[in-house]
């Protein structure tokens, strides 16, 4: 706030006296868009927004969802090359048993992958690569061969006499079911953040 104050002077004979003191109005000058002012006694009134008001909106992307479209295209580009078939966003591969999968399975990246072995050697290895999620199901003798894993999420079942020969996965979780005399436990190597082996902490070695 800006004041100005006038002095006047008037001569009287040969004396000078001071005959006003003023102060000029308020100089002060709203900001653009203010609706604040001045009560009757000079104090500024307060904005009448409030702090909600004022408060930046949320950032929505914090909380977004996968798009499911753009996971369904994602896997439409890159499952079938690598020999699979898209259920939705997931790459499936089943091998029914003879004729096996004569090749070893690779799970195209960044997809959800499935894959399921059924039969006497009905694959001859699997490899879950970094796919975004992989779920391997080894039903029958020596149904799977080695199975290799960096997916974020991997969970391998395993029925059958070594149902899987060898068993590998890191990423952020997987979790290895083997049911009696389908994995050699020495042979699983849980190396994954949060690792589990028929529901018990699993060893990385």
């Amino acid at each position: 706030m800006v004041r100005s104050v006038v002095f006047a002077s008037v001569l009287f004979g040969a004396g000078a006296a001071v005959v006003a003191c003023v102060s000029a109005p308020d100089l002060t000058t709203l900001s653009e868009g203010s609706e604040g002012g001045l009560d009757d006694a000079g104090n500024p009134i307060a904005d009448s927004t409030t702090s909600s008001e004022a408060a930046a909106p949320a950032d929505d992307a914090a909380t977004s969802t996968p798009d499911p479209l753009a996971a369904a295209a994602a896997c439409a580009a890159s499952c079938p090359a690598a020999g699979g078939a898209c259920t939705g966003a997931t790459c499936v591969f089943a091998c029914p048993g003879a004729p096996r999968c004569g090749s070893p399975i690779k799970c195209p990246p960044g997809v959800a992958c499935s894959v399921t072995c059924t039969g006497t050697q009905s694959c001859s290895g699997v490899d879950c690569g970094t796919a975004s999620s992989c779920h391997v199901t080894c039903n029958g003798d020596q149904a799977c061969g080695p199975v290799k894993s960096m997916a974020m999420q991997t969970d391998v079942t395993c029925t059958g006499k070594d149902a899987c020969k060898d068993v590998g996965c890191g990423g952020t979780t997987c979790a290895v079911q083997c049911a009696d005399g389908s994995c050699k436990l020495p042979d699983v190597k849980c190396c994954a953040t949060q690792c589990t082996v028929n529901g018990a902490a699993g060893k990385c070695m």
